[in-house]
């Protein structure tokens, strides 16, 4: 299964359903993967996976929906923060073409150094 196949994500969250409905079965972790395996054939998750969210779902977890991820805010790109990039832009254009060669000369050097060492 491909994560960028939407069919395929709506189709992990099923199995999730799916576990979490064989948790309050009574169900051990094998069975339920053996009958992921049978329902969804190629396409089931991971044997890890199975048993990673049926310990969450046995452990008292309710919600089937992914955890949140560290990374970027999803507030870091708001519509007044992208106003206030737009003004800056367009206040002085010259500088913003300036900064943007700089950051790229600065990426071209890191992955010359990085392909370098590697």
């Amino acid at each position: 299964m491909q994560f960028s196949d939407i069919g395929g994500m709506a189709e992990v969250d099923e199995q999730r359903v799916c576990i979490k409905f064989c948790v309050r079965l009574g169900k051990t972790g094998s069975e339920t993967f053996e009958m992921l395996k049978q329902a969804f054939g190629d396409s089931c998750m991971s044997c890890s996976r199975t048993f990673e969210w049926f310990g969450r779902f046995k452990n008292g977890r309710t919600s089937t929906a992914n955890d949140d991820r560290s990374g970027r805010p999803s507030t870091a790109t708001t519509p007044s923060k992208v106003e206030q990039v737009r003004a800056a832009v367009n206040k002085d254009h010259s500088r913003t073409i300036q900064i943007s060669v700089q950051m790229l000369e600065l990426f071209m050097d890191l992955v010359s150094e990085f392909s370098q060492n590697s």
